[in-house]
């Protein structure tokens, strides 16, 4: 593992099992733990921080960027079993008011980050969930068509849904995105 170059190694890493996963960072030095564990998104890293001992989680987690503790630290707020645990908390939103174009700027801007980019949210500016707009369909608008225009009625899971169940129910409705939401519906993240 240690002679494999960064990012095939990261590939590697990625599909080890969590408890295989604990045992390799066992192994390696602290520097290239936190190398391999900052470069996991945020639901990769739960599964694995479940594993390890609290105090060599707790390093792990302190030794992240502010952003990407805030979002690990939100996956693992969910009970074990939850969608929460799964979802990507990395979601591209758009506004039912921005034009086709300037959610398509918005895209641009955050697509090295976003889990996925081919529905987009529609949310209000407490992040309620209003509506989704397929990729296609921004694509396919004129530039200055509304957002609000072009959005569909969101099909959505609560976070604290059973993850089997999501993962039936993203099955039946046949979506390649789904939303994950809170109690009071506010987006939170994607499956």
């Amino acid at each position: 593992y240690r002679t494999l170059p960064k990012g095939r190694a990261l590939e590697v890493f990625e599909r080890f099992d969590a408890p295989v996963q604990a045992d390799l960072l066992a192994r390696l030095q602290d520097v290239q733990v936190a190398e391999v564990f900052s470069a996991l998104s945020p639901e990769d890293r739960v599964p694995l921080l479940d594993e390890l001992p609290a105090t060599v989680a707790n390093r792990l987690v302190l030794g992240l960027s502010e952003e990407d503790r805030m979002l690990t630290t939100a996956v693992l707020g969910y009970p074990r079993g939850a969608v929460g645990r799964y979802m990507s908390p990395r979601v591209v939103t758009a506004r039912p008011g921005m034009t086709a174009q300037e959610a398509l700027d918005r895209v641009r801007k955050q697509l090295d980050d976003a889990e996925s980019i081919y529905v987009i949210a529609v949310t209000d500016s407490s992040r309620h969930l209003l509506g989704v707009v397929p990729l296609r369909d921004l694509l396919r608008a004129g530039g200055t068509e509304q957002v609000a225009d072009l959005m569909q009625a969101p099909v959505s899971v609560p976070a604290t849904l059973n993850a089997e169940e999501a993962a039936r129910y993203c099955a039946d409705a046949k979506v390649l995105v789904l939303p994950v939401v809170d109690a009071e519906g506010r987006l939170v993240g994607v499956l």
